[in-house]
């Protein structure tokens, strides 16, 4: 078992590129521009201990991101093989359990495969680093972890009309916050 450290390449959540640069792993990376995602309207923020629940106005939907954390079990969690989170090393103390996505009450399938790695050494704070963003009709979930001074975002992007998750990836939470504009 071992964190993720990825390597920061760029993926399709962003959208123009126009220059390179070389990171501290040794990675080349694609800077941006401008931004190009706009900040959602929160409506509802619920944190319960380890749980917590977001609710967002994505266009002329509402968006809910419901998570449940859990202190890391041995036994439940022996096949993650990477974890992506602030951990300084293996094994995280708390993992998330449950991540439901939801639009005008209609759920959004994301399956376990796509959230079980997201871990952190400190006490989550239910849905405290969860916020959706917007951009050309699409909505996107961010779930970021990190101890301040390196933080992945997992994003989440998905089609609010048809209700559908259209993109998923692990991506370096700076290069992700670059790309929104407040």
């Amino acid at each position: 078992m071992k964190l993720l450290l990825l390597p920061l390449a760029i993926s399709s959540f962003a959208i123009s590129c126009t220059s390179t640069k070389v990171d501290y792993f040794g990675e080349t990376l694609q800077e941006f521009p401008k931004p190009t995602w706009r900040d959602a309207k929160e409506v509802n923020r619920v944190n319960k201990g380890l749980a917590g629940t977001v609710t967002y106005q994505i266009y002329d939907h509402k968006a809910t991101a419901s998570l449940s954390w859990r202190k890391y079990d041995a036994t439940k969690d022996a096949n993650i093989k990477e974890w992506v989170g602030d951990m300084g090393t293996p094994p995280p103390a708390y993992v998330l359990d449950k991540l439901t996505l939801s639009v005008d009450g209609a759920s959004i399938a994301v399956p376990k495969s796509k959230y079980q790695f997201i871990c952190s050494q400190w006490k989550p704070n239910g849905a405290g680093n969860t916020h959706f963003i917007q951009r050309d009709g699409l909505g996107c979930l961010l779930v970021t972890v990190g101890d301040g001074g390196e933080a992945y975002s997992v994003v989440y992007v998905f089609d609010p009309v048809k209700k559908t998750l259209v993109y998923h990836s692990v991506e370096d939470g700076p290069s992700v916050d670059n790309q929104i504009i407040y």
